[in-house]
């Protein structure tokens, strides 16, 4: 039925006793529509048809450019001041699958006012996103989402990095481990500025993020994971990344200096600051079977 397969297309919120969802399940189920689409496009076609025709259009598309083509679906629910809309924008140059709800509102204009703003918020973001050109050693790199520029920022896909610098690497959802040759691990955490590198902490101001099913680091974030250089040239899209030369790899940075602290000793004098108390202590034993 259809319980069971919003269940198996990854909806969490299935509820076989009542009609619920939510905006990310939503967005799953719009996904995999478009999968549908690709496999079958007379239907596929029909139904994004029906989508993209539908005249209830006073949420996702009334500030978005003029001409802009949006394939979505509204829900009301006005007991619970709820209206929500949910669509695929086909923005020239990055579509996007967009869900947005709304909950508690005073009126149903109010909703429709939040929503439309939320909507062309979201445009203008993938508006002001570039696509670069990934260069490793001088050799472009091929990859299948490409580093985008985005608020000032570039992220980098981790996956294909990690593939061309010889590191296997391990992601998912919530975290990613980079195991490197030398079997020091790097862990960080979806939405979390924190990394931790052979288990020292290295605070970032941005987190990874995931971009169309793919890992994307922060440039800043490259540097740590990997021994290399990073050069952004945005007047030709492109992104630069280097080996560093193998001394300057073996130089310590500021971040380990930094975890070793300035307490850090060396195997002789561990050794020392072991065998400083045992000798303290056995002296005092001769001292006291001497007095005894």
């Amino acid at each position: 039925n259809v319980k069971k397969m919003m269940a198996e297309l990854g909806g969490q919120i299935v509820d076989y006793s009542k009609n619920t969802t939510c905006p990310r399940d939503m967005a799953i189920y719009l996904k995999a529509l478009l999968q549908f689409n690709e496999e079958h496009p007379d239907q596929g076609a029909l139904l994004l048809h029906y989508l993209k025709n539908t005249v209830f259009n006073d949420r996702i598309p009334p500030l978005l450019p003029e001409g802009t083509e949006v394939a979505h679906k509204i829900g009301n629910w006005p007991a619970q001041g709820s209206y929500h809309d949910v669509g695929i924008v086909y923005h020239p140059s990055h579509p996007y699958i967009i869900s947005l709800f709304s909950k508690d509102a005073p009126s149903s204009d109010y909703a429709y006012k939040v929503l439309q703003q939320i909507s062309r918020l979201v445009y203008d973001a993938q508006s002001a996103i570039t696509e670069m050109e990934l260069v490793v050693n001088g050799e472009p790199l091929d990859t299948e989402i490409p580093p985008v520029l985005a608020n000032g920022t570039v992220y980098i896909p981790l996956q294909p990095l990690n593939t061309s610098l010889i590191k296997a690497t391990d992601a998912d959802k919530e975290k990613s481990g980079t195991h490197h040759p030398d079997q020091e691990e790097t862990v960080f955490y979806k939405d979390q500025t924190i990394m931790l590198l052979s288990n020292a902490a290295h605070y970032r101001d941005l987190p990874p993020e995931y971009i169309a099913g793919h890992l994307m680091v922060p440039q800043e974030m490259v540097t740590d994971l990997f021994p290399v250089s990073v050069t952004i040239d945005t007047a030709a899209n492109k992104v630069y990344i280097t080996d560093k030369p193998k001394e300057e790899q073996e130089q310590p940075t500021e971040q380990q200096e930094v975890a070793a602290g300035p307490f850090a000793l060396s195997e002789y004098q561990l050794i020392l600051l072991i065998a400083i108390p045992v000798l303290i202590c056995c002296l005092i034993m001769i001292q006291r079977s001497k007095t005894s």
